[in-house]
């Protein structure tokens, strides 16, 4: 979700001084410029969350961006501050970097696109939106260009094939649990060659 949609309020705009008994209460809208910013948090998700080796672990510093940009709880200004300032590709791994330097040139696309719509009120996002939409088109691109011989992985990854969740299981073969289940709701099998005869009483 773009940061201005979560704050219900505009962020970028020139540090303006409201006059004694002037009314500024700005009504925020939702303009295409959030859109886009929606899809640069994507693609930094997928850079920031994954690595490039099959078992392998983030690094500290990319875990402390990740968490800094994705904390997990809403309206976090820790996303609206990292959004306000430049991004740091060279946290991830090597073979991500030349990838998230395009997502960070990205970044600042969406910032200077905020400020540029913002300087009017309410902001005019056309002129800002078609430089943007063009800067995106470009990096996303390249970004693709560069990306064709990379792999990503979940850092979790192998422990998942190792351990497959319950429902991976092959339906062909029932767990433990269920087999215990259905035996334990048999009833035993009834001996007649144990009960007395009353053939000699008739």
């Amino acid at each position: 979700m773009a940061c201005e949609v979560e704050a219900q309020k505009y962020l970028f705009g020139p540090v303006t001084v409201k006059a004694p008994g002037e009314d500024r209460n700005l009504l925020f809208k939702f303009n295409p410029l959030h859109d886009m910013e929606s899809l640069w948090w994507i693609a930094t998700w997928t850079l920031y969350y994954h690595v490039d080796q099959e078992g392998g672990r983030p690094s500290s510093e990319q875990i402390m961006q990740f968490h800094k940009l994705f904390p997990g709880r809403p309206d976090s200004a820790s996303r609206r501050d990292a959004l306000s300032t430049s991004l740091d590709y060279e946290v991830l791994p090597a073979s991500f970097q030349r990838a998230g330097y395009g997502v960070a040139l990205m970044h600042a696309a969406i910032v200077a696109a905020y400020k540029e719509s913002e300087m009017t009120e309410p902001p005019d996002y056309t002129n800002a939106l078609e430089k943007l939409n063009s800067a995106f088109t470009e990096r996303l691109a390249s970004a693709f260009a560069v990306s064709k011989n990379m792999e990503i992985f979940s850092p979790h990854a192998k422990r998942q094939r190792e351990d497959p969740p319950s429902d991976t299981q092959d339906p062909e073969q029932p767990s433990n649990e269920k087999q215990e289940t259905d035996t334990s709701n048999k009833k035993p099998k009834r001996d007649d060659s144990r009960e007395p005869s009353n053939a000699g009483h008739q």
